[in-house]
């Protein structure tokens, strides 16, 4: 693995719970590189349309 972004959280073993936000925050911005990455223009969904 090559993380780009690494966040300490001072919680045990249920700590994505207990701390939602910057959780949250590490998915979001992992979601805008991944779709930069395929060329997505920001705000739009990688998944296709039903």
């Amino acid at each position: 693995m090559d993380p780009r972004k690494i966040i300490e959280l001072d919680a045990g073993h249920a700590s994505l719970a207990s701390q939602p936000g910057p959780v949250a925050e590490l998915i979001e911005t992992a979601a805008i590189d991944l779709a930069g990455q395929a060329g997505l223009p920001r705000g739009t969904s990688a998944r296709s349309p039903r």
